[in-house]
């Protein structure tokens, strides 16, 4: 079993966006290098970092993020 953990690839981040959906709901979306995306909803930006930055070890200043304004334009 141990073995099987030493060999397992390694992955990284590729991206990570966070971005507001309507008021009071965000969505981050975590892609890594072997192209598995994970996406979750919070109802705050501090629960969204705090995820990110216990799940990845993804600190705030490496995500990036997009307010509703900025969406909405697309």
């Amino acid at each position: 079993m141990l073995l099987h953990l030493l060999m397992k690839p390694t992955t990284f981040i590729k991206t990570a966006e966070l971005v507001e959906l309507k008021p009071k709901k965000y969505l981050l979306c975590v892609e890594e290098s072997n192209a598995h995306i994970e996406r979750n909803s919070f109802n705050s930006t501090g629960a969204a970092y705090a995820f990110a930055l216990t799940r990845y070890s993804l600190p705030k200043h490496l995500i990036n993020f997009y307010p509703l304004e900025d969406y909405e334009s697309f």
